[in-house]
């Protein structure tokens, strides 16, 4: 199977399981397990995305993707944004030439 096929192959896999899984419970503790655990009551999911205070900054496209994968970049993005914040993310994948649009804020 080559790249192209493969790629093609798990994107469709993707939005099957996304099509299929849309506003299901994709995990669910037991009142003991949760008391036990001590964590509390279940959050409903209005509750926790209101709290998210995260943005896009930037988005890859599919060969900037593949340009991070092939680079092994994940990993060392996620470090380089925790250490150094997303301005040297953005110069991280610029020096290793990849494809990626700022986001419209």
């Amino acid at each position: 199977m080559s790249n192209a096929d493969n790629a093609h192959s798990l994107s469709a896999q993707y939005l099957h399981l996304e099509a299929h899984t849309y506003r299901k419970r994709q995990m669910s503790w037991s009142r003991a397990v949760r008391s036990a655990a001590g964590i509390g009551a279940e959050l409903p999911d209005e509750v926790v995305a209101a709290a998210d205070e995260g943005r896009v900054v930037a988005v890859l496209t599919p060969v900037g993707w593949e340009q991070v994968r092939e680079g092994r970049l994940a990993l060392r993005s996620l470090e380089v944004l925790e250490r150094d914040g997303w301005a040297a993310v953005a110069a991280l994948w610029e020096a290793h030439g990849v494809e990626w649009l700022e986001a419209a804020l």
